[in-house]
């Protein structure tokens, strides 16, 4: 028996691309909210979460935590090119170029009016009269950009990604969760589980869908505020969830100026791309360079898994050492994310 103490951002292989600071990948440019008068300074809110915590079903809950989150990133929120050589979302320009011939059409048709459908994505040309009339739509473009890209593309971590519109908006299977905390869309590997009613009753055919699974989460709002807000508490779950990953990847969209935001919650903060207007062809073209990009992980080093950890058992040293349970989860987003398991030797690894 033993106990371990790790922190996530320092538990990646030789191999990976973040083996630099993570300040090398996430070069900051200027505030992405000035407005908000973010500045740096301790987490104090920063929540201490144990496996057998439940968290009130309260708006008012819900409310308190976007404000920790917000206050967690302040002075830590940046618009950076997360496309370039150096970047997390770097993508072979001849990929991306012939993605974008493909799709000439798909942006040519964009806005011309019209029902919304996976083959043939629309968006209204003056934007969404409200929240979740977005995600459809926004899947629709989604999956037509992955579904393209990847008849140019090798096999990858994401190949299989696949957004799906939770409309009505779905509560997510809770672990380390609010209860009653929705989402619009998320992509997924793989295709979401049905939940069934009683035998009695019609199905209800409920998609059912825990924050571990999600790859990429998706934040629909009318400002910006709102949207880094309702987008980090997200990657708040996915990363408290899913302890292998180093950061989580969003797309936040302003659905009333058809602006989307690539986004990337790390340790040393956020990481956001300029907005990205769907409805000129600069702005739909980047965001077919970032989906790209998303796309261009090769290896689970490279997406920021801890590869020494996989189900509940960690390979440290040629040993493997079953995790029993965890002790202490600090829940935070930006910051240390220190996390102590119980450990039990188990046998030696061999190759």
């Amino acid at each position: 028996m033993l106990l371990s103490t790790r922190r996530l951002s320092h538990t990646l292989l030789q191999s990976s691309r973040f083996n630099l600071p993570l300040r090398h990948y996430f070069k900051a440019c200027h505030p992405l909210v000035p407005g908000l008068n973010f500045h740096h300074g301790t987490s104090a809110g920063s929540a201490i979460v144990s496996e057998t915590s439940s968290l009130p079903e309260t708006q008012d809950t819900q409310s308190k935590m976007k404000a920790l989150i917000e206050d967690e990133l302040r002075g830590a929120t940046y618009h950076v090119d997360l496309t370039n050589e150096d970047g997390i979302l770097h993508a072979d320009p001849t990929i991306v170029e012939a993605v974008n011939d493909s799709l000439r059409t798909t942006f040519q048709v964009l806005t011309s009016g019209g029902s919304s459908s996976t083959t043939n994505p629309r968006l209204p040309v003056n934007g969404f009269i409200c929240e979740h009339r977005s995600y459809k739509p926004l899947a629709h473009l989604l999956n037509k950009i992955i579904d393209t890209a990847n008849w140019y593309m090798p096999r990858s971590q994401l190949s299989e990604l696949h957004f799906h519109p939770l409309v009505p908006v779905g509560e997510v299977k809770e672990t380390y969760s609010h209860r009653g905390l929705k989402l619009g869309c998320a992509g997924i590997i793989g295709k979401l589980s049905a939940k069934m009613k009683k035998p009695t009753e019609e199905p209800a055919n409920k998609p059912e869908l825990s924050w571990g699974q999600i790859e990429v989460h998706i934040g629909s709002k009318a400002s910006v505020r709102d949207m880094l807000q309702q987008s980090g508490t997200y990657a708040h779950f996915c990363l408290l969830n899913n302890q292998r990953h180093s950061f989580s990847l969003g797309i936040g969209f302003d659905y009333k100026k058809l602006e989307a935001y690539v986004l990337v919650f790390h340790r040393s903060g956020l990481s956001s791309s300029q907005p990205l207007k769907l409805s000129t062809g600069k702005g739909f073209k980047d965001l077919v360079k970032h989906i790209v990009g998303i796309l261009s992980f090769k290896e689970e080093a490279a997406y920021g898994l801890d590869t020494t950890c996989f189900q509940n058992f960690f390979c440290i040293n040629n040993h493997y050492f079953k995790i029993v349970q965890i002790l202490y989860l600090r829940g935070s987003l930006q910051g240390r994310s220190t996390i102590v398991y119980h450990l039990q030797g188990m046998y030696t690894c061999r190759f």
